[in-house]
């Protein structure tokens, strides 16, 4: 049995835990919010909302890691724009209709997952971005500042870690 280091710094407990964590998430979101919510699907922001719970609530998951998060983001914003692009080649009215919508969304969320599991680097929040995707009416703008805040959020967990790493405990 290994003793602890005496000058080792213990976890906080799992309240300050709690509050640290659902604070950064809070914080991340409103400076989100103000900085691209006029820009920004409100199904975008929903999933740049569930990242920030996978990266500042569970830091050591595999899912939360830079690469998890960049790669599944870019997954879900190539894959979703190139459906929202297909769909649009479609006669106007039947590219309206909801049902050619939901088949869009279901084609680039499988599409998503495939490439995210293929290149190892699953982030759900992903799936999810590409179907707002496909509805956006103009998805590149919207895909480049996603991809920019989900860049700063991957920052911010590495920072962290960093600074606060060692007073959290493993997820």
């Amino acid at each position: 049995m290994t003793m602890p280091q005496p000058n080792a710094p213990r976890p906080l407990p799992k309240l300050a835990q709690a509050l640290v964590k659902s604070l950064l998430v809070g914080l991340y979101i409103l400076l989100v919010f103000l900085a691209v919510y006029r820009f920004q699907s409100k199904l975008a922001m929903a999933s740049l909302a569930a990242s920030a719970f996978i990266a500042f609530a569970f830091p050591h998951s595999d899912s939360s890691r830079a690469g998890h998060m960049l790669g599944g983001y870019a997954c879900g914003v190539v894959l979703g724009a190139a459906c929202c692009f297909l769909r649009r080649l479609l006669p106007p009215t039947q590219a309206a209709d909801n049902g050619t919508a939901v088949l869009f969304c279901a084609l680039a969320v499988f599409l998503t997952a495939f490439c995210m599991i293929m290149l190892s680097c699953q982030h759900p929040p992903a799936a999810a971005l590409a179907v707002s995707m496909v509805l956006e009416p103009d998805p590149l703008p919207m895909g480049l500042s996603v991809m920019v805040c989900i860049l700063v959020l991957a920052g911010l967990r590495l920072l962290l870690l960093k600074w606060l790493g060692k007073y959290l405990s493993p997820d």
